[in-house]
């Protein structure tokens, strides 16, 4: 019996969807949710602000799309990641098709279930950030100018430019970086130069010149020429001459080991594919059909190690490359030698930790809870009945999935949400919401520091920070009735002062962004939270 592939689709969205319902995670995507209701409150869609602030970082397009999901389907959680996911799924199509242009069916096929499946791609449909529609647009591009390449259709030209406009509007210049890293190099070793005199192309450049002006105009006018030079040099090439002030100082193969466990459950066949094609690539240029996925995954790979700034998800827009290289090395493998064998034997293993990764994550958060330990076996069984159901070749591909998405799926339904308890200001933010008016009650903070997740959750601007005694005593005087979000020491002296304070609910915080060992380790994580209070204070006028 074959699954069909609309079920693959359905179960790996109804992951997706789950992860969707997770709160946003601070620091990024806080922001950027908050940024977005702003915009749709203030319309100020050219000039950005966060929290009235100006903010000069990202490029709008994350703002505008969630703001519109915002407008569409009212401010929350699922609608602010929507959009990301749709660039999502639209850049698991754009892979199958561009894979399809060089390579079998099933190829094509199994590149887009690898893309779908990586541990990537579950983590940016959840905690979404910009690198999300980068993927999606980047892709797409390419997708659409190796279709140009092969057929010289103005259509794919210009499709393939409208990708790199959206690609430029999601994180600036490394949008066009990637799709020039991947076309140029398979025109050229093909020897189709002819195809960049093309009068066609200027069209293309004038469309995406077009798509920038929105944006162009917004940072004229909001800083001048200093803004338009943030965003076409200082925010990406600043970042490798140094002129750029972020450097987090990472060691030269940071996003090689980033890789390793982001394109889980993959890696093996990633590697293998990248090795492959790059001795192809040397010895015999003839045995490659593209040069896209080899010269695109290397090249933007490189680029991005060369900055002085990096984190784990700038490397996931050359994925849908990595994955199409993964399954065309699945595909040439010959299951007989003692070398596949022994691949599957390392899959396995690595396989066997990803469980192993989940009875941690079971006994760090959730400890004998019933339902979460049934959950656990339950869902791992399902997934290995579902497996042996169906023909037994590929089973290692099906084996891979099945694992993959059974401990996503328990991540977002159950392990998530018990992290995201140690990032209390999305409840906070929301009782806030229900029991203030902003008129005769208000929610402010108290030696404490309130995140953009308070502010996005609360759907009201930002809480006042209060940090002398006096000056909460006048706004109470004022309110008559107090939200307060505080901190210990702030809950102590509210009580010396002799208010009437009651306790809402006491949280541990910790910035979840950040996982550490203590942190996950319940017998030390105590010593790394800091104790905060959601309290009720109402005037003794009252």
């Amino acid at each position: 019996m074959r699954i069909p592939y609309f079920i693959i689709a359905a179960i790996i969205l109804a992951v997706y969807a789950v992860g969707m319902c997770v709160d946003v995670m601070a620091v990024d995507a806080a922001q950027y949710a908050e940024i977005s209701l702003e915009m749709l409150r203030t319309k100020s869609f050219l000039q950005v602000h966060a929290l009235g602030r100006d903010y000069l970082d990202k490029p709008p397009l994350l703002f505008w799309l969630s703001s519109l999901s915002f407008w569409l389907f009212g401010a929350g959680t699922f609608s602010y990641k929507l959009p990301s996911v749709l660039f999502t799924l639209l850049g698991i199509y754009s892979t199958y098709r561009f894979a399809l242009l060089y390579h079998t069916r099933r190829v094509a096929l199994l590149a887009a279930l690898m893309l779908a499946t990586t541990q990537a791609l579950f983590l940016i449909t959840n905690d979404v950030r910009t690198d999300t529609l980068l993927m999606g647009a980047v892709i797409f591009a390419i997708w659409r100018l190796a279709a140009w390449t092969e057929s010289g259709r103005l259509t794919d030209l210009l499709a393939g430019c409208i990708g790199v406009g959206l690609a430029l509007l999601s994180k600036g210049p490394v949008g066009l970086i990637a799709v020039g890293a991947a076309i140029l190099p398979h025109i050229l070793m093909r020897g189709q130069w002819r195809l960049l005199l093309r009068p066609a192309l200027l069209a293309g450049i004038g469309l995406i010149a077009v798509m920038l002006t929105p944006m162009c105009i917004g940072l004229y006018e909001q800083y001048g020429m200093k803004g338009l030079r943030f965003y076409f040099w200082t925010q990406s090439f600043g970042r490798i001459t140094g002129e750029s002030e972020w450097n987090n100082h990472p060691d030269t193969f940071f996003l090689l080991h980033s890789t390793a466990w982001a394109f889980m459950p993959w890696t093996l066949f990633l590697l293998g594919g990248w090795i492959t094609s790059l001795i192809a690539m040397v010895r015999d240029r003839a045995a490659l059909p593209e040069y896209i996925s080899v010269s695109g995954f290397t090249l933007v790979l490189i680029a991005l190690m060369c900055s002085h700034y990096q984190l784990p998800h700038y490397s996931f827009v050359v994925y849908p490359l990595g994955a199409v290289m993964a399954a065309r090395f699945y595909e040439q493998l010959d299951r007989r030698t003692v070398w596949f064998k022994s691949l599957v034997i390392i899959q396995l293993i690595i396989l066997v930790a990803i469980v192993i990764v989940a009875g941690l994550l079971q006994y760090c958060f959730k400890g004998a809870d019933t339902i979460s330990l049934l959950s656990l076996v339950a869902v791992f069984l399902a997934a290995i009945i579902g497996v042996f159901t169906v023909r037994r070749r590929d089973l290692i591909i099906r084996v891979s999935a099945a694992t993959i998405l059974a401990f996503n799926l328990l991540m977002s339904a159950i392990y998530f949400p018990a992290i995201m308890r140690y990032q209390p200001g999305g409840d906070f933010g929301r009782y806030a919401r229900q029991h203030t008016d902003g008129v005769h009650s208000e929610y402010v903070t108290y030696h404490y520091l309130a995140g953009y997740e308070e502010v996005f959750y609360s759907r009201r601007t930002p809480p006042q920070d209060i940090w002398d005694r006096t000056i909460f005593k006048n706004k109470l005087q004022e309110k008559k009735h107090l939200v307060v979000a505080t901190t210990e020491y702030g809950w102590y002296d509210l009580q010396q002062a002799g208010m009437q304070v009651k306790m809402i609910e006491e949280r541990q915080a910790y910035r979840v962004s950040s996982l550490t060992g203590t942190f996950l380790n319940p017998a030390t994580r105590d010593g790394v939270c800091e104790k905060v209070y959601l309290l009720e204070v109402v005037s003794e006028s009252q």
